[in-house]
């Protein structure tokens, strides 16, 4: 991405902190005032990864004065590494005081990566550097149909380049799907069904999450695929504790590009692992976590997991899954919303690890 693609994106970056502290506060002592609450975090980490990383992050929640109102957030996130990694994302989640949810995923990254091949059996010998950048836009707009069940259009858009890839690598060869780059454009169905008690950090409820998309042509893209994703989770507390379980099901068909395949890895899928170090066009993952509140700002997760890539869903189930553990503290941000700061350790199988600073809970 070039001087005036990043001058544009630091241009939106302005926009988005103008709109969100321009919004008048209202009182929060009283049912018919809405409630509303912005916290901004500076912080430096160090993975191997990133080199050291310096991030700017704020997020501005608000409740619309309903008697069922659902707290609505805007997250933003500015990085930028010593490998020369720079990232700028926002990711707004709005309930309108009529039960229509809005969610808008809007990013711009020039960001060198790693690449180690498609499937279960790649080493780590099999690692290539290279870097992608451009723009990425993901948007639903969901109805409430029925009490806590929402359903409704989704748009995926992006648009990506692959740079500095290695010589005679896999990349390089020409044989990868998306290893050129190119346009990712395509729509679908989002289905959602919400009881939690609370979106940010709940102790009871379920969530169950369905997207059906197609990409294509059809929608102005270079790469013709459908998926199915499946996202379950259900919070219990049997005690002063919260038992968090997710399950997690990526299921493709077509020909995705190598960098929309279904990635193990990451600070919210099978923690331990570097994102895109496993990936096929099919992913399976199963979470647990044990959530001990501490005081009433600090709290303690412990955490699991198992899960596994393959080229076809029955393919899923033949080898044994790769597992990770982990743990991690937790920091309350906001006296309003129950917002989390978290550091998390995680070690997965044959030496991998992961270290994960960033607001919000994995699941």
């Amino acid at each position: 991405m070039g001087h005036a693609g990043w001058k544009r994106s630091v241009g939106i970056l302005f926009f988005f902190l103008l709109v969100i502290l321009g919004r008048p506060a209202a009182a929060d002592d009283g049912p018919g005032n809405r409630k509303d609450d912005l916290t901004i975090l500076p912080f430096v980490y160090y993975t191997p990864e990133t080199g050291t990383a310096f991030v700017l992050t704020g997020i501005y929640t608000w409740r619309e004065p309903t008697e069922r109102s659902r707290p609505s957030s805007i997250l933003g996130f500015v990085t930028f590494t010593t490998e020369n990694q720079k990232m700028i994302s926002f990711f707004p989640e709005i309930f309108t005081a009529s039960g229509t949810k809005i969610v808008l995923k809007a990013s711009a990254m020039d960001f060198p990566d790693k690449f180690f091949g498609i499937g279960s059996d790649t080493d780590e010998e099999d690692e290539e550097d290279y870097s992608r950048g451009g723009y990425h836009l993901d948007v639903s707009l969901q109805f409430e149909i029925l009490p806590n069940l929402f359903a409704g259009p989704r748009f995926d858009w992006e648009d990506l380049s692959v740079e500095d890839v290695e010589p005679e690598g896999l990349l390089d060869s020409g044989l990868i799907a998306g290893s050129n780059g190119g346009l990712t454009s395509g729509a679908g169905l989002l289905i959602t069904y919400d009881s939690r008690d609370d979106i940010f950090m709940p102790s009871k409820g379920l969530y169950a999450e369905v997207t059906a998309m197609s990409y294509g042509q059809a929608a102005g893209g270079d790469f013709e695929y459908d998926n199915v994703i499946i996202d379950l989770r259900q919070f219990i507390t049997p005690g002063p504790w919260t038992l968090a379980l997710n399950q997690y099901l990526h299921l493709s068909s077509g020909k995705p590009p190598f960098d929309r395949l279904a990635q193990l890895g990451g600070a919210q899928l099978m923690r331990g692992y570097f994102q895109g170090r496993f990936r096929d066009e099919n992913m399976a993952v199963v979470q647990a976590e044990t959530r001990i509140p501490l005081s009433s700002r600090f709290g303690l997760v412990l955490f699991g997991s198992a899960g596994s890539v393959a080229a076809s869903p029955r393919d899923l189930g033949e080898k044994d899954p790769l597992t990770a553990l982990g743990a991690g503290l937790r920091y309350r941000l906001s006296r309003v919303e129950a917002i989390n700061f978290r550091v998390d350790l995680a070690w997965g199988e044959e030496g991998s690890r992961g270290v994960y600073f960033t607001i919000r809970e994995a699941f």
